[in-house]
């Protein structure tokens, strides 16, 4: 019984260990094995000492590392390697998950294929001068490793090709980080093609050649800087880098260069001074890429913040390794001057994945696409340069695209006086948006597709709100729309769903249609625009209330300021049941309430003078209205088919009741007129009715009977 062993060495003479020797030494967590026949036989470890086994110590007399020697080993945690070790086999140290570090001491000559592989814990590794072979995919599916050092140069000059080996297939192509050491003299042909999550490589002095297509495609790179020992680069060797900022050559001499060196690159290609200028822009195959090659920037790193200065005497903030919270100053000290920062270079935040808010002032007038790309952590954004919130922006190309969709609050600063077009388009995790007092106008598609938002405050500066400005922002629970506001544009809050009241100030002058369609819960919208409820441009099916705020509606309130009612204006509003109308109003549109089915009662104040045609026409279930003492005109068909209504009391103002008024209000039971004298009649103003007409004396009787296109009635009189 060997559950109390912790510990066992074996010495270096014994050649073999039977299988499962040590089964069932469930404590066993520290071998060391002296015996290179053990070591180097080929057979897993696991098999012998158990998968639990921590820690294991090789002695000076092993030499090799046998293929599948600790292959699935997964508790080993901890390895040590002597000099005397050379190779390492084919998948010595497959599946060892549990493994976070590696030395492989200098003097080993190989490392097998799958040596590595799947060791999920690495997230470094280091491979000596003497290493000079090592098999494909030695570190395949190591997904954590993303810095590799090579100081072998045969491994780093190796001539690797296009449809085998290269050191993405050895190392994985999750690495971002390579690191060649002062042994390397040449880096090989197709090396780090398309090695894409690579963004650094360091190029020691001693290396002075750069092989035919060796970052061929490597699109995560952003800087390159070649040391004055280059002399020569090969054909293509940058092709297809599209994403790196500059090229830096420490040279004043230009190297040797191949054919598409820089092919479908755009960034500048920096040499030391302005002979080596003229010197690069001459050599063979640098003519397609002359017009790009400048003097050497000044660079300066200000508290953390790298900057660039421009040719116009600005600085631009460059790549660097920015974490936490970073506040981007307005001016830098250079030389005793405050000089402007203007501008963030492309890809100068590209996986800062440490960063978690950013401050842009309002200096900064250009901000690359992508230039905040994967910093997955930036939640925060303080923008306070007018040039950028109130930029232009395109479906392709916002703010969005410029921080990422992650970004869940916005605060614009004071200098902030628009909001650009695009400018928040489908920043789904937006939450929160800090609007200041000076901001005058929002524009079309601004917040479009903003779903996080639940409420934005529109300072009361704002005099327009852009088409599909809070288009589809279905978090919306309310809106306030501030006295100032003069157009709101078409579709400006369509599908805000959560929307259940809107109140329209009166400043407001236009609506565009459809600008409240498909907010499938507002029911009450109080409209204190003048302008909007008088329009005198809406029409049967394309524009009205029916097209702006959808025909769900069934409560809307007319304010004080309201004097009178447009044609059409509740045209379809199907759904209505209670509407305000205020003592201003002096006029009820044509149409205006035509069909509006679900309307029960309505109070006409007594300033309206005028009743246009068809403006109840069709309203099934009015039961009962009063009209006024004041209105003079009630238009043809103004009461059609409202079948429902019970009693009308004609007051003595009215001197004209155009045709088909009250056609087929066959539930009225009494027509009451006030005045003696009778008002003109349209033709079959009573159709479908056959109650009595109620007029005040005897001599009306006559006077009614006598009217124009009474005589059908006359018997009802009374």
């Amino acid at each position: 019984d060997c559950i109390d062993l912790t510990a066992v060495t074996i010495p270096s003479n014994v050649t073999s260990v039977g299988g499962s020797a040590f089964g069932g030494c469930t404590n066993l967590t520290k071998v060391t094995i002296n015996s290179n026949a053990v070591a180097s036989s080929g057979s897993s470890l696991k098999n012998i000492f158990g998968t639990q086994v921590p820690e294991y110590v090789l002695g000076e007399d092993v030499t090799k590392i046998g293929n599948n020697a600790f292959f699935g080993c997964t508790g080993l945690t901890s390895v040590t390697i002597p000099e005397s070790v050379t190779s390492i086999g084919g998948s010595a140290f497959s599946g060892c998950t549990g493994l976070t570090s590696i030395t492989i001491p200098e003097g080993v000559t190989s490392i097998g294929g799958s040596a590595f592989s799947g060791c999920t814990g690495l997230t470094s590794v280091t491979i000596p001068e003497s290493v000079t072979s090592i098999g494909d995919y030695a570190f395949s599916g190591c997904t954590n490793l993303t810095k590799v050092t090579i100081n072998s140069n045969a491994i780093a000059s190796s001539t690797y090709t296009y449809n085998s080996t290269y050191l993405g297939s050895i190392f994985g192509t999750q690495v971002t980080e390579y690191v060649l050491g002062e042994g390397v003299t040449s880096i090989g042909e197709y090396a780090f093609r398309e090695c894409t999550r690579i963004t650094s490589v360091t190029i020691p002095e001693t290396v002075t050649s750069i092989g035919n297509y060796a970052f061929y495609k490597c699109t995560g790179l952003t800087s390159v800087t070649i040391p004055e020992s280059i002399t020569s680069i090969g054909n293509s060797a940058f092709e297809d880098c599209k994403n790196v900022q500059m090229f830096v050559f420490e040279k004043e001499t230009p190297p040797a260069f191949g054919s598409d060196v820089f092919k479908n690159s755009t960034c500048p290609i920096y040499v030391p001074n302005a002979s080596a200028v003229t010197a690069y822009k001459a050599a063979d195959n640098m003519n397609s890429y002359a017009d790009r090659v400048k003097i050497m920037p000044t660079i300066v790193i200000v508290d953390g913040i790298k900057y660039q200065l421009q040719d116009d005497g600005t600085f631009a903030v460059i790549a660097n390794n920015y974490s936490g919270d970073v506040v981007i100053p307005s001016s830098i000290d250079y030389n005793g001057v405050a000089t402007t920062v203007t501008s963030i270079a492309a890809n100068a935040f590209y996986g800062c994945t440490d960063l978690t808010a950013v401050t842009i002032p309002s200096s900064v007038t250009s901000i690359e696409s992508d230039v905040f790309k994967s910093c997955t952590n930036l939640t925060k954004v303080i923008l306070n340069s007018n040039a950028i919130a109130s930029n232009t922006y395109t479906y392709y190309s916002n703010l969005g695209n410029i921080f990422g969709k992650q970004v869940a609050e916005y605060v614009l600063g004071e200098d902030v006086t628009s909001i650009g077009e695009y400018a928040f388009y489908g920043c789904t995790d937006l939450t929160s948006i800090t609007i200041p007092e000076g901001v005058t106008s929002i524009g079309n598609y601004a917040f479009d597709g903003c779903y996080g938002l639940t409420s934005v405050t529109i300072p009361k500066n704002v005099t327009s709100i852009g088409d599909y400005a809070f288009y589809n922002c279905t978090g919306f629970t309310s809106i306030t729309i501030p006295e100032g506001v003069t157009t709101i544009g078409s579709y400006a809050f369509y599908n805000c769903t959560g929307l259940t009241s809107v109140t329209i100030p009166s400043s407001v002058t236009l609506i565009g249609s459809d600008a409240f369609k498909s907010c499938t819960n507002l029911t009450k919208v109080t409209l204190n625009s003048n302008a909007v409820a008088s329009y005198n441009s809406y029409n049967t099916y394309n524009f009205n209330f029916y097209t702006i705020f959808g025909f769900q509606v069934t409560e809307y309130v007319l304010g004080e300021g309201v004097t009178s009612i447009g044609d059409y204006a509740f045209y379809g509003c199907t759904r209505l049941t209670s509407v305000t109308i205020p003592e201003g109003v002096t006029s009820i549109g044509n149409n205006t309430f035509y069909n509006c089915t679900d309307l029960t009662s309505i109070t006409i104040p007594e300033g309206v003078t005028s009743i246009g045609n068809s403006a109840f026409y069709g309203c099934t279930g009015l039961t009962s209205v009063t009209i006024p003492e004041g209105v003079t005109s009630i238009g043809n068909s103004a009461f059609y088919n409202c079948k429902k209504l019970t009693s009308i009391i004609i007051p003595e103002s009215v001197r004209s009741i155009g045709n088909y008024v009250f056609y087929n209000c066959s539930k009225v039971q009494e027509f009451v007129f006030e005045d003696e004298t009778p008002p003109s009649f349209g033709t079959s103003v009573f159709y479908g009715s056959s109650c009595p007409i109620y007029v005040p004396t005897k001599d009306a009787i006559t006077a009614y009977k006598a009217a124009t296109n009474m005589s059908n009635y006359a018997s009802r009189i009374q």
